[in-house]
Parts: structure tokens; sequence; C-alpha cells
């Protein structure tokens, strides 16, 4: 499926004005709704859309594996999921899964039960190495200035990457990707080419993910959810430099 299209503008250089086309990221919306009911509408990058779904359900907690997925349908811009029915009433209260996942954190600081603690040990001249590989990766990125990418990263290896036109969907996409998969991500750690806000943290937080690396900064609320949570987060990983705001594993320096 195509995530970018070609539109007509005006290229302005010094005071010449051109006529020309440029790339653009396709951003397509589709409503979520579980058992028939509607949950939200994500505005995203028309692709991977199983993952999308099953990782949004993942972590906004409404199933707690792939096993709870009876079945998984997109038609006409609507992925409708089916779930077992003794969670149907987690939707009672449908209004607070319209509202965003900031949202709902501004007003409970602790949505995970548990701290992630991980005894992972990572080197500083390969996270600036894995970053840079990581970077060059996204070729929507390149062609359009406009995606996010988020990546799971292993032993120094990149296993899962996905790009999205909005970072919270990237996320869900690469964490829904590992549960279809039935991949552990416990011991990984998620990289990511945007800007760390609270909802990233508490989407790797249901997934036990201990170990955060960011091209982009971060906010306070992030750093403090971090802290709380236990998540190692590392910001402005740009060249040879980046910014540790917390920190829970071992980091080498060689």
């Amino acid at each position: 499926m195509k995530k970018t299209k070609f539109v007509e503008m005006h290229k302005v250089t010094d005071n010449s004005i051109k006529k020309t086309r440029d790339e653009v990221i396709l951003e397509v919306p589709y409503s979520i709704y579980a058992n028939d009911k509607y949950i939200t509408t994500l505005f995203c990058s028309p692709e991977n859309l199983e993952y999308l779904a099953t990782g949004f359900l993942f972590t906004q907690k409404i199933i707690k594996s792939k096993q709870e997925i009876k079945s998984l349908e997109i038609v006409d811009g609507k992925i409708n999921v089916a779930v077992p029915l003794d969670i149907g009433n987690l939707l009672k209260n449908s209004e607070y899964y319209k509202k965003s996942f900031k949202d709902q954190i501004l007003n409970d600081l602790h949505p995970i039960d548990e701290s992630v603690y991980s005894t992972i040990e990572l080197s500083v001249t390969k996270i600036q190495e894995i970053m840079e590989a990581f970077t060059t990766r996204s070729e929507t990125f390149i062609n359009t200035g406009a995606a996010h990418s988020v990546a799971l990263m292993k032993d120094y290896e990149i296993l899962s990457f996905t790009e999205d036109v909005a970072r919270h969907n990237a996320v869900d996409k690469v964490v829904g990707k590992a549960l279809i998969n039935e991949i552990n991500i416990s011991k990984m750690a998620l990289l990511t080419s945007c800007r760390v806000s609270v909802e990233i943290i508490s989407k790797a937080a249901v997934m036990s993910i201990p170990v955060i690396i960011s091209r982009a900064a971060t906010s306070s609320l992030a750093i403090e959810l971090a802290k709380e949570l236990k998540i190692t987060l590392i910001g402005f990983t740009r060249g040879n430099k980046f910014n540790v705001y917390t920190n829970y594993i071992k980091l080498m320096s060689e």
C-alpha cells in the first residue's frame, strides 16, 4: 500500500516561483471498534493496520494478549476487532477510551502496576552506531520529511521497524507486530526518531520495554514518568552525543 502521494505545489527560491510537484505523506482516518463498539479514530499511515489495531488495543489495556483477538476485519476505513465478551465491561465508559492516552495519564500518573526493571548492558559507542543506521533507514522521512520511525533493537540489531505519520501510531505498530508474532520484547530497546512524550513512555511500559532511545527531545512529564516506572530514557542521540535523562541499566563507555 502506498505511503505517499504527489501534489501540485509552487516552489519559491529567492525571487523565483516555480510550479512543480512534491511528495507528501498520506494521512488516513481509521476508526477502531471492539465488538462493534466505537473506541476511537486514528489518523495514520495506511499500512500495517493489523499491527496498529493490535498494538493500540494492548497499550490501552483493552486486550492482554493476541489470543484475545478472535477476529480482525478492515473495511472502508473501519477496523473491527472481536474480543471476548468478558472484556466488554472495559468499554462501558467509552468516553475514557476516546480521550488521548496523555489525558488519561495526567489524571493518573501511575497507569502501570509495576516498575519496568532490566539488567540490560549497553555500549555507548554501539548506541551511537545503531542510531545512525536507524536514522538513515526511513525512506518515507527522506522523501517527505513527515514520517516518524520506531524500531525494536536487541543485541545492537534492529529486529522490527515501522513508520507512521503519527508517532504514537508507529509505536503501536511495532508493539502490535511483536504481539502477533509472539516476540518477547522485555529485553529490547525502543528506538524512535520523534520527541518522547508521556504517551510513548506509557506504551513502552505496558510492554515492559526497559529502554527508550530517541534522536529527538523529551518532555518533563515523560522524564517524571520514566523515573516512576524505572525506564531508561535517552534523547538527542545524534553523532557521538546523547543525553541520558534516567538510567536504570549499565552503560559501558566502550
